[in-house]
């Protein structure tokens, strides 16, 4: 399955309730559209309504390796841990946050913490594409063998950097964007449409760049990192990019969902 492709089955998922066959894999059935997490409700229901003159912060929660829906994480505002929502069986989750940047973390018990820096404006442009902001974690041993088949070992004192360029103008993949960092690590390995890693920093047929035992310091601020997105030649728009920056925490996934129009 493409990049493109893998996207908008997302969005179908994110429209249905769906039937567990286990604690992370879902699959589909025919019920009503979700307007909170795991809350069914009548069709036609914005969700820009929950949050009010707020920010609603729209996550689908996969997995890192195979894009499956991942059940029961919690996410929450940093700085505001009781502002937190619970992935449902679809992967959705529904977060009220202040209108400003701020920042969200995502917990599972024996899965890696993942943390994002959520900027309103990106939030706001993937959800004018009807995307939600894709929100990937693994489990920890999980993680481990994904690592080691392309030869690395986690380093406990470093942090893992998931990249995700999407296009404004639709919600997908941006493939071909390369991405860099401003700290030095183990390796960036980008993968492909079978959940495998390959080396490399192009965001390929899986959507994402995976950037291993980023260092905590060194570059810029300690525990900040910051993406640098080179766009394809034939990309159709401004270049515009949002959402290109971090917190790194040992051990945990850094997310960056970077937004380009």
């Amino acid at each position: 399955m493409s990049a493109t492709a893998r996207l908008p089955w997302a969005l179908l998922a994110c429209a249905s309730l769906l039937a567990c066959t286990g604690d992370d894999e879902v699959t589909p059935d025919a019920s009503q559209p979700l307007i909170d997490s795991g809350t069914p409700d009548g069709p036609g229901e914005d969700v820009e309504d929950l949050c009010p003159g707020e920010l609603t912060f729209e996550a689908l929660v996969l997995d890192l390796e195979s894009d499956a829906a991942v059940f029961e994480v919690s996410v929450a505002q940093v700085g505001d841990e009781s502002n937190a929502a619970t992935s449902a069986p679809n992967g959705r989750a529904v977060l009220c946050l202040p209108d400003e940047a701020g920042a969200v973390r995502s917990t599972k018990e024996e899965y890696l913490a993942r943390l994002d820096r959520v900027d309103p404006e990106a939030v706001r442009a993937l959800a004018a594409t009807a995307t939600p902001y894709p929100l990937h974690v693994i489990g920890a041993a999980a993680f481990d063998e994904l690592l080691a088949g392309v030869g690395v070992t986690p380093d406990d004192d470093a942090g893992h950097v998931v990249v995700t360029v999407l296009a404004a103008a639709d919600g997908q993949p941006v493939t071909g964007a390369t991405v860099a960092l401003d700290k030095t690590h183990g390796g960036a390995f980008a993968r492909d449409d079978s959940g495998a890693l390959a080396a490399g920093d192009e965001i390929g047929s899986g959507g994402l760049v995976l950037l291993a035992n980023v260092e905590l310091a060194g570059g810029g601020p300690p525990g900040e990192v910051e993406v640098t997105v080179t766009l394809p030649g034939d990309f159709e728009g401004t270049g515009t990019c949002r959402s290109n920056t971090g917190d790194l925490e040992a051990g945990a996934l850094t997310g960056v969902v970077v937004v380009c129009e």
